[in-house]
């Protein structure tokens, strides 16, 4: 791909999302989107064992068959990952011809879009790609960034989450921007770096406003109670 693309996150939960091939990149494909909610259907001649233990397991949809144009209907994304390159640019068409969203995944410049490597920790989401150019890299990329980012990040953004509303509803506007930016500021994400959750805490409690300090020490104690509950487990 030549153009510049937009990165975005999908919401793809209930979403009808077709993967056509039956091997180990289909079932990567299939095991990313499971977990989105998605809506799934697998269609291949031929399945390997991984891919059909994890079809029937997770009782996701699929035929073992022929891809047949018809497959196309009422489908909002389509992964080509058939080991065939004229079936995958057969599939890519007739997607495209439907304004339906393609990745074909050995040729980025027959897809509508490219997947991304990403990884989660909490509601924090980090993605990279190399517009398909070398997926290596972008794993090998994202497996460094893994251990930068634990679970301090996921817990902290759980807090900014619960106290975001009280933020609205009780600091003015012009305020309101200047703190959300303080909120995620340099020092607050050194201290996440290193894994010091309650230092962010305390730096974010000078930030806020005491006007509103009973409210974020319940906020606080909540989460404090849902991580131990954690840990308990």
């Amino acid at each position: 791909m030549s153009c510049n693309l937009y990165p975005v996150e999908l919401n793809l939960k209930s979403r009808s999302c077709l993967i056509v091939g039956g091997g180990k990149v289909a079932f990567r494909k299939v095991k990313n989107l499971a977990v989105t909610g998605a809506d799934i259907e697998v269609i291949s001649l031929n399945f390997n064992r991984e891919l059909l233990e994890f079809l029937q397991n997770n009782e996701i949809n699929f035929k073992q068959r022929s891809f047949l144009q018809k497959d196309l209907e009422d489908k909002f994304l389509i992964i080509a990952a058939t080991s065939d390159k004229k079936l995958n640019q057969q599939i890519a068409v007739q997607a495209k011809q439907k304004n339906i969203l393609v990745n074909v995944v050995d040729n980025p410049a027959l897809s509508s879009f490219t997947g991304l490597a990403s990884f989660k920790q909490g509601k924090l989401a980090i993605a990279i790609g190399t517009t398909g150019t070398s997926p290596a890299l972008a794993a090998t990329i994202k497996e460094k960034l893994t251990c930068q980012y634990g679970p301090a990040y996921a817990n902290y953004l759980d807090l900014l989450d619960k106290l975001r509303p009280l933020i609205k509803d009780n600091v003015s506007p012009a305020e309101r921007k200047r703190l959300f930016r303080k909120l995620g500021d340099e020092k607050i994400e050194d201290y996440l770096q290193n894994e010091n959750l309650e230092q962010a805490i305390e730096l974010l409690l000078d930030i806020l406003p005491s006007s509103i300090g009973k409210e974020i020490e319940e906020v606080i104690a909540d989460i404090s109670l849902q991580q131990k509950g954690e840990i308990d487990e």
